[in-house]
């Protein structure tokens, strides 16, 4: 059985919360994008707009930009920034393993830590192959082994004695590219040229252990965990998680470390 992701559409609201912890994997998706104004760009898996805002940045124009998700919370959540900001945006809800775009239609195809949570990632790599033009780029962040992403194991760690294993964070999903043979099945359905891949670490930064806590429960990340957890348990669950923190608290700072993939090439 194939555990619960979060409810995207609901996490939608608040996601904007892991933002600047993620900006640094944007900047490496950005530099390995290589992308120029006249290019035709398609962010997939564009949660609440980024990379797809920083491209627009980057670019300064949005006219041939498109962003599209899988969860319509997402994409009203990104419409609505790019209204609120003035910006003409095409936005659409869309699976990656069937994008409704003509053969060959952009120039850069970008996805954030979306693709291993596609349902049939082989197809979507397929898929994002398909729509980039010859001489294309692609750049796709991917997570880590689960032993490089610490919040994850705090989560395993302190649901396993209260919920069933199959209620446990996806891990067989969200770390599938950490694992070597998955990684490459990947880039070879991406059939890519001058392949590159590239193993970096960005870190949660929050001035103690509770501004992290305060993060995770609002941003609803771990919602089908506490659910599935009376309430009477969930200061356990905390006290878990903030003796799992003690590890990276230094200086005033907690700074949790994880660790991530970027793999790039041209079509």
């Amino acid at each position: 059985m194939t555990t619960p992701l979060p409810d995207w559409n609901k996490v939608a609201e608040k996601f904007d919360l892991w933002l600047p912890h993620l900006a640094p994997a944007t900047d490496a998706l950005l530099r390995a994008l290589d992308a120029a104004p006249h290019h035709r760009v398609l962010d997939i898996a564009c949660g609440t707009g980024e990379p797809v805002f920083s491209v627009i940045r980057a670019l300064g124009n949005s006219d041939q930009i498109v962003a599209c998700d899988g969860a319509w919370g997402m994409v009203a959540a990104t419409a609505a920034k790019a209204a609120r900001h003035g910006i003409d945006l095409a936005c659409v809800h869309m699976r990656a393993e069937d994008l409704a775009f003509d053969n060959e239609s952009f120039d850069r195809v970008v996805c954030r830590f979306g693709v291993m949570l596609f349902d049939d990632p082989t197809a979507g790599a397929r898929e994002i192959r398909r729509v980039l033009r010859p001489g294309g780029r692609v750049a796709l962040a991917v997570w880590d082994r689960l032993d490089l992403m610490p919040t994850m194991r705090w989560c395993i760690d302190a649901f396993r004695d209260y919920i069933d294993a199959d209620m446990l964070p996806a891990t067989e999903r969200i770390n599938r590219y950490g694992d070597p043979d998955a990684l490459a099945e990947l880039v070879s359905a991406l059939d890519l040229a001058h392949v590159s891949v590239t193993r970096h670490t960005l870190h949660y930064r929050f001035p103690a252990f509770d501004d992290y806590w305060s993060t995770l429960i609002a941003s609803g990340i771990m919602q089908n965990q506490l659910d599935a957890v009376s309430a009477e348990r969930h200061g356990n669950i905390k006290n878990a998680f903030a003796r799992a923190a003690e590890t990276f608290a230094s200086d005033g700072e907690l700074a949790i470390p994880h660790g991530y993939i970027v793999i790039s090439g041209r079509k």
